[in-house]
């Protein structure tokens, strides 16, 4: 693994959706390179995932789709380690069905948490960063929200909002010296994926040049590095970490 150490040493950072999935490796990834992390979820975390963490995590209970429970988590938040100087938006919800199955009640619970959860998270935390002028926003979309998937007319239409989202946010803000970035994660070693049929995900691991699926924790690093000094003339760009499918 690569070496990260120090990399967010003195940030405060928010992960949302960081109690499980990719969201909690994203939490382990950036408190291991240094920064203190709140975790924004409905749900805390089970398990005692980050008990080896020490002081390092601190939850708070948040429904990023609702801008006063938003505000709650701020306060709680900042009482809790500082100033926010990192967020990234990661919590997000499928209710996959084929479009003409799709109920609206289905479509706006995925748009509300997905898109309007991260464009509340980001009204939120940015008055602060732009009184600092500084601070780093990540945010989580999808290789879906590029090419598209069957079924998730909902989900995919979230995750390219979020492209959207980021690059309008990035030209806003970068006057405060704030950077707004956004990542696609590609198939990714989870247990959603480890649920899919054999032949489904094979299909899917055959559009991926590197031959194999990635980590949860490739994309904590990737938020890493978008929430660090080492990315510090990087604004309004979507990396893919996706080992090369959809190219």
């Amino acid at each position: 693994m690569a070496r990260i150490a120090g990399l967010l040493d003195g940030i405060n950072a928010v992960v949302t959706g960081g109690a499980s999935g990719i969201g909690a490796a994203i939490v382990r990834q950036m408190t291991l390179a240094g920064a203190t992390v709140a975790v924004w979820d409905v749900l805390a975390p089970q398990g005692g995932i980050f008990d080896d963490l020490e002081a390092k995590v601190h939850f708070v209970e948040c429904n990023v789709a609702d801008f006063e429970s938003v505000e709650r988590a701020l306060t709680t938040t900042e009482a809790l380690i500082g100033n926010v100087d990192s967020l990234v938006n990661n919590a997000g919800v499928t209710r996959d069905h084929l479009v003409k199955d799709l109920t609206l009640d289905e479509w706006d619970t995925v748009l509300d948490v997905n898109l309007k959860g991260a464009f509340l998270t980001t009204k939120a935390v940015t008055p602060g960063m732009v009184a600092r002028q500084s601070g780093t926003i990540v945010n989580i979309s999808s290789l879906g929200g590029k090419v598209g998937t069957i079924g998730q007319a909902n989900y995919c239409a979230s995750k390219a909002g979020l492209v959207g989202l980021t690059k309008s946010t990035a030209k806003e803000f970068a006057r405060y010296t704030i950077r707004i970035n956004a990542i696609q994660p590609g198939l990714i070693d989870t247990p959603m994926t480890q649920a899919l049929r054999p032949d489904i995900y094979a299909k899917k691991l055959a559009e991926v040049p590197l031959k194999r699926a990635g980590t949860p924790d490739e994309i904590g690093m990737g938020c890493v590095f978008l929430a660090s000094e080492m990315s510090s003339y990087i604004t309004g760009i979507v990396i893919e970490i996706g080992g090369g499918r959809n190219i």
